[in-house]
This record gives structure tokens, C-alpha cells and sequence, in this order.
């Protein structure tokens, strides 16, 4: 209840922002809109209003395009990938998340590249899709190593939680477990422990107790 507040709290201030922005005397106003826009959509997909914030996140990206600030469009299409996720529009989700993915290829975006490519993870796993999941993985880590994503350790975490939650899902219990556990490693190294961090420390002992269980099942 007191995230919701706060986020409202936020909202309103983001609004009053735009309304500033808005002012035709403001100094590169549309881009200020645009920025604010994309945090009043990030804000409200939140909140559960997903048709709000698709609506916000699209404005900001129309206006991002148009003035050609291409690291700012590349998170708006990365968070328009996690509206429509969230809305089941998991083909739709997946074009805007390459798209985000290729700008932040070319433009070096390190940390938005590692956060595209676990999105793109998600989208195959919410899809059962776990053999794509296991290639989107297997294609770009060599480049996420390369770029030192590693430092960024909540999205290795998370690269490594949704690759070892794939092998989980298709029986292959062994490389769950190894994949779980460096998730593990990434998420007790974070620099602030929340209990999201958590989650694959669970993961991982339940993966013990299933390969312990269940050695026939060892792949």
C-alpha cells in the first residue's frame, strides 16, 4: 500500500513536470516531455495501468525518434517490450525488444544491452520457448562477458536465473542447477540485497532437492 502511495506521489510530480516542459519558452522542451513521459509510463506500468503507460511510453518514444536521441529511445522501446509482456503480447514484446537490443548494440549501451537480452529471455520463457531461450542466451553471453556485465549484478543475476529456470523447465537438471547457482553468486555479491536477489538462492536448493530426488532425471 505505502509503494502504491509513493508512486502515486511520483506520478503527480511527473505530471507537473510535463506540464513545465509543455511551456513553449522551455529550453529543448520536447525532449524534456519526451524523458518525462517515458518515467510517467515506466511509473504507471508499476501501478498495473498498462494502458496508460503504453500510451506515456509511446508519446516519449514518437518525440525520441523524431529528435534522434537514440539512448533514450532505446529504453523506451525496452520498456514498451515489458508493457506489452506483461499485457501477454509476447510477438509484439519481442519485435520492440530487439529493436531496443540493436540500438544499444551500435550505440554501446552496456547495461541497457544486458537488461534487453534478459528481457528477450523472459519473453521465450513466459512462451515456453525454452530451446530459444537457451540460444538467445548461448548467442550473446560471449558479448555480455566481453562488455563486463558481470559488474551489473543484478541483470547477470537475472540472465542466469532465467537460463537456469529454461534447463529446469525442459528436465535438464544439472545445467539448472549450475546456471541457478551462479545466479545465486550474482545476487549475494549485489550491492543492495532485496528479496528479488533472493530468489535464486531458493531456486537452488530446490534444485538440489530435485536432483538428489530424482537422479534418473540428470541430463
Amino acid at each position: 500500500m505505502k509503494d502504491k502511495q509513493y508512486g502515486e506521489l511520483a506520478e503527480k510530480y511527473f505530471e507537473q513536470a510535463r506540464v513545465i516542459f509543455s511551456q513553449p519558452l522551455v529550453e529543448q522542451g520536447d525532449r524534456g516531455i519526451a524523458l518525462v513521459n517515458i518515467n510517467l509510463g515506466i511509473m504507471s506500468r508499476r501501478l498495473g495501468d498498462l494502458d496508460e503507460g503504453l500510451r506515456r511510453l509511446e508519446d516519449g518514444r514518437d518525440r525520441l525518434r523524431k529528435l534522434g536521441e537514440m539512448g533514450y529511445l532505446a529504453e523506451a522501446l525496452d520498456e514498451l517490450g515489458l508493457v506489452y509482456m506483461e499485457m501477454g503480447k509476447l510477438r509484439k514484446a519481442q519485435d520492440y525488444l530487439k529493436e531496443s537490443l540493436q540500438i544499444a548494440l551500435e550505440y554501446t549501451d552496456k547495461y541497457r544491452f544486458g537488461s534487453v537480452v534478459v528481457d528477450i529471455c523472459k519473453v521465450h520463457y513466459l512462451n515456453s520457448d525454452y530451446p530459444g531461450l537457451e540460444n538467445c542466451a548461448a548467442t550473446w553471453e560471449e558479448k555480455l562477458l566481453e562488455w563486463g556485465i558481470q559488474r551489473y549484478t543484478y541483470v547477470w543475476a537475472k540472465f542466469n536465473y532465467l537460463r537456469g529456470m529454461g534447463h529446469w523447465a525442459a528436465g535438464h537438471f544439472l545445467n539448472g542447477l549450475r546456471y541457478l547457482s551462479a545466479a545465486a553468486m550474482a545476487g549475494f555479491n549485489a550491492t543492495q540485497l532485496r528479496p528479488s536477489r533472493i530468489t535464486p538462492w531458493i531456486n537452488t536448493w530446490r534444485f538440489w532437492k530435485v536432483t538428489i530426488s530424482s537422479r534418473k532425471n540428470w541430463r
